[in-house]
């Protein structure tokens, strides 16, 4: 069983495709790009998953999609990255560094 065959098995199943992580506020999307798996993240997008949810530093999937972190997988990356752009993943946001005691330390990047 594959990443593919869970994936649509939890979205068969019913799943909250939008819930966050409670430490870090990332969801499925958010990880599916970071991580570099295309064709997850094709099927959370069409199955509706919400491009536009931040995490708790305001990192959006598009955001992951284009920080990757394999980089011997920049086709995989910018795959990934043309998918959340064509979904309407917002593009007019910033994120931020959070500190421990919770104060914006700057701004990391604007997509």
């Amino acid at each position: 069983v594959g990443a593919d065959d869970v994936v649509e098995a939890c979205i068969d199943a019913g799943v909250e495709l939008n819930s966050m992580r409670e430490e870090d506020g990332k969801t499925s999307v958010y990880e599916a790009c970071y991580y570099g798996h295309k064709e997850v993240v094709r099927m959370l997008i069409v199955a509706g998953a919400d491009l536009a949810k931040k995490d708790k530093k305001g990192w959006h999937a598009l955001h992951a999609a284009a920080w990757g972190h394999e980089f011997e997988r920049v086709d995989d990356y910018a795959t990934i990255t043309a998918l959340c752009l064509l979904h309407g993943a917002p593009v007019d946001v910033e994120n931020h560094e959070v500190s421990e005691e919770g104060g914006v330390e700057g701004v990391v990047g604007v997509v």
